[in-house]
């Protein structure tokens, strides 16, 4: 299971974004986590499914009712 702090999944361009938006809302700078593959900082588990339970989820009826108008 890898570990990767969202900040880092996101495009260049939103990271940059996201650190405007710290400043002109709150005037802090954002606090980059650390990079992925080093220790520490709040991240999101990632497990890749096989593909056979991809599929399998994927055929899966929805579990709501359709509405009816």
């Amino acid at each position: 299971m890898a570990k990767y702090p969202l900040f880092w999944c996101l495009k260049p361009s939103s990271q940059a974004a996201l650190m405007q938006c710290q400043w002109d809302n709150y005037g802090e700078k954002l606090d980059l986590p650390a990079p992925p593959g080093t220790s520490g900082g709040v991240g999101l588990s990632v497990e890749i499914e096989n593909a056979e339970e991809i599929d399998r989820l994927m055929r899966q009826v929805p579990s709501r009712p359709k509405r009816v108008k």
